[in-house]
């Protein structure tokens, strides 16, 4: 009786939790679908090796500022046709977002589109928080949402907070991406 009650009480709680979440259908256009582009080089974004901690000065960079050459990145790897393919689904892929994520970003993987040897495209991301920035945000991530209200001088105002944190399947395979590419500082799952 306890556990019937039990699993009662959870799917109930799943459920409202579950009814939250909202999802945004505006159609946008994806960077990666129209991108061109002739190569992808990813990259271990270091530590400050002398003072053991993270380069301050690449951290407060905007994406376009961060340095590829050392001491700031290292693990430089060329994609494949086949690895590029894989990357940009999964980056393009609804199922690969959906949770919450931190604020921390202090990104270790690096990628670098590049068109005949020109810098067209940038992602990075932070494995640790759970989250990626590009260039131009990616559609996928800014599906799934939900809406805190709140009263400001008698007016309500709603703030949407987007889930662009990677889901289970999502950190899974940019695990494994970042394994086979050989990059340091891979999450284990």
């Amino acid at each position: 009786m306890k556990k019937n009650t039990l699993i009662t009480v959870l799917l109930l709680i799943s459920t409202l939790v579950q009814s939250q979440f909202k999802y945004d259908t505006t159609a946008r256009v994806n960077p990666l679908d129209t991108l061109q582009f002739d190569q992808i080089i990813a990259y271990t974004v270091n530590y400050d090796a002398e003072k053991k901690m993270r380069t301050r000065d690449q951290m407060e960079s905007g994406i376009v500022e961060y340095r590829f050459d050392e001491p700031y990145a290292s693990a430089k790897t060329i994609l494949s046709k086949k690895q590029s393919s894989r990357l940009i689904a999964l980056l393009s892929d609804t199922a690969t977002y959906g949770q919450t994520r931190a604020d921390c970003f202090e990104p270790r993987m690096a990628l670098q589109f590049l068109k005949n040897g020109k810098d067209v495209f940038r992602i990075l991301i932070c494995e640790d928080c759970n989250y990626l920035e590009s260039t131009v945000p990616l559609p996928a991530a800014e599906r799934k949402y939900y809406e805190i209200s709140y009263e400001d001088e008698g007016e309500v105002k709603v703030f949407r907070r987007y889930q662009r944190g990677f889901s289970d399947q999502g950190k899974l395979a940019i695990s494994e991406l970042c394994k086979e590419l050989k990059l340091a500082y891979c999450r284990k799952y």
